[in-house]
């Protein structure tokens, strides 16, 4: 993959995760220097524009089901559940719930936290000498 390519492939990825963000403000002006219009749904280049002017305030419209597997970890193993599923030809699988995961990253965290306590010892008792 190019950079170019990998480029636009972040870009898609970052407007598709924009997508589940409004944008709104006190004002109702539908003109192109104003604020978008309370509640209105803007395009990932709409959403740019509105970020650089004053008074846009941005509210985040998912559920709490959706805020809590929308994150970039869950987002990810999502994917690849989905990716998997359209491979094998099953029935997409649906949203992930991270908090399950939690005692995977408590292991993960813990075995690394053990491996570096083993080898700051093993350097102190036998240090690695290179001549």
């Amino acid at each position: 993959m190019n950079r170019l390519t990998g480029v636009r492939l972040l870009a898609v990825v970052m407007a598709l995760l924009l997508g589940g963000f409004g944008c709104s403000s006190a004002s109702g002006d539908s003109t192109s220097d104003a604020p978008p219009a309370n509640g209105a749904t803007l395009e990932p280049a709409e959403f740019e524009a509105a970020m650089q002017r004053a008074g846009t305030v941005i509210v985040d419209v998912r559920t709490p089901e959706e805020f809590a597997g929308g994150h970039i970890a869950g987002a990810l193993y999502e994917g690849a559940r989905r990716r998997l599923a359209i491979l094998t030809r099953r029935p997409d699988p649906g949203p992930v719930d991270t908090a399950r995961m939690l005692p995977v990253a408590y292991v993960v965290g813990g075995f690394l936290a053990l491996s570096g306590v083993v080898l700051v010892l093993a350097d102190i008792i036998s240090p690695i000498t290179l001549f």
